[in-house]
């Protein structure tokens, strides 16, 4: 609470009003639905309200909704986290919007009898996707990316580590409650281009759960107090819109060990302690209510420059190394992930490339390898229009097509991002943490 004291004393009740549970929003969705007299399925029979009488307590006098039609408020329901009141009510009246543009075509036909009442669930995550878009405008707005496992090849090892780490607090609250059982963030370590932030993003949105990255660097501030005010601020954010991963990237330039060597006036001591003292609050498991979850999961390429304390129990004590892609399946895999949005010849064998590569390599450099194959086949496509045999007006996107000569041209011209007396130093560091 940020008003002063001498202000807070003119008012003598405080009420604090706590955010919506999935059962909540789930009963304010069908009284939504009753309130407006929509139907989500045509065995839905509409009711007849008097507004002045409306009781939003009791809600099962007020829908006879189909049991279809609760299934769909439901996946809706734990859809939207972050939702209070207002924002539900918004995203009826933008799924209302969506269904009155699909009756008429965009705007380019009326039909004569619209059915304004009738929604669908794609509607709603219509709807869904418009007001998560707006919130997202917000820079420091945790949101819900749009990363999924088909993005990331391999790693499927710790895909399920991270999953059973994050899942089990989320779908398993009271388990946490006890102060002894803390639960554990996660700190992710390896060379860089390894696909750290790209799992990270992946758990939010196979989870369902806001995501809020933020780069080490970017809270660190010239002013004193400042750099503390902006890790509070980042919790804050993340408090206000839980279920919610904060992501920490490039943690060893916020977290230094302290009593370093050039730390002027102990500026960098005050962020760690800050951060440690906010890690705490939320690790605490005080509170089993999956709406004031808060998880922790931060990415570092020199994790022997952190401050050790935070890696004690109980903070980021779960140490999971990320390492280059290793024989010809796993590559194969992230080149299938990374060819999705191209089109591919027939004749073209993704093994064959991933067997003429290296034998570790990061996903930076394979991205590097499908990128250098889409520039050739663009340039290609330019010379045909140079010498005539192909027109400008001809092209499109799906004109862009990668065959043997173009992978191959990305193959040769592969060159690692890390050497291997780096790997050899990184995977050192396993046995050292």
């Amino acid at each position: 609470m940020d008003l002063k004291p001498n202000v807070m004393r003119i008012f003598l009740d405080k009420f604090h009003i706590p955010k919506l549970n999935v059962q909540q929003r789930y009963e304010m969705l069908q009284w939504f639905a009753a309130a407006m007299q929509l139907k989500l399925d045509e065995n839905d029979e509409q009711i007849k309200l008097n507004k002045i009488n409306i009781d939003l307590d009791n809600t099962s006098s007020l829908s006879t909704l189909s049991n279809y039609s609760k299934d769909v408020l439901k996946k809706i329901a734990s859809k939207t986290e972050t939702f209070v009141y207002g924002d539900l009510d918004t995203l009826v009246h933008f799924a209302m919007r969506e269904s009155y543009l699909k009756q008429h075509n965009g705007y380019s036909q009326f039909p004569q009898d619209p059915n304004l009442q009738l929604l669908k669930e794609e509607d709603f995550n219509s709807a869904l996707e418009s007001i998560r878009s707006l919130q997202s405008q917000h820079l420091d707005a945790p949101k819900i990316p749009k990363v999924y496992w088909d993005d990331i090849g391999g790693l499927d090892k710790l895909k399920k580590e991270l999953l059973k780490t994050i899942e089990f607090p989320i779908k398993y609250p009271h388990l946490f409650k006890n102060s002894t059982l803390k639960r554990s963030g996660i700190l992710l370590y390896g060379p860089p281009g390894c696909g750290k932030t790209l799992v990270a993003k992946a758990v939010s949105t196979e989870l369902n759960v806001s995501f809020l990255s933020v780069k080490g660097p970017e809270l660190l501030n010239m002013y004193i107090g400042q750099s503390e005010e902006n890790v509070r601020k980042v919790f804050e954010s993340a408090r206000a819109s839980s279920p919610c991963i904060v992501f920490l990237d490039e943690l060893d330039a916020l977290a230094p060990r302290r009593g370093a060597a050039g730390d002027s006036g102990g500026a960098s001591d005050r962020v760690v302690s800050q951060l440690l003292a906010e890690v705490d609050g939320v690790t605490s498991g005080e509170d089993a209510d999956t709406s004031n979850f808060v998880f922790i999961m931060g990415a570092t390429n020199r994790p022997d420059l952190l401050e050790q304390s935070l890696l004690r129990p109980g903070r980021l004590d779960k140490l999971i190394y990320v390492g280059p892609y290793t024989g010809t399946q796993e590559k194969t895999s992230v080149l299938k992930a990374l060819c999705r949005s191209y089109k591919l010849r027939p004749e073209v064998n993704l093994m064959n490339v991933a067997e003429a590569l290296p034998e570790r390599c990061t996903g930076a450099d394979l991205m590097q390898v499908v990128s250098t194959a889409r520039s050739a086949a663009v340039r290609g496509l330019v010379d045909k229009i140079k010498s005539g045999s192909l027109k400008e007006s001809d092209l499109s996107p799906d004109s862009v097509v990668l065959g043997v000569s173009e992978l191959w041209q990305g193959v040769e011209s592969f060159r690692p991002s890390v050497t291997e007396g780096e790997l050899a130093y990184y995977e050192s560091l396993q046995y050292q943490m």
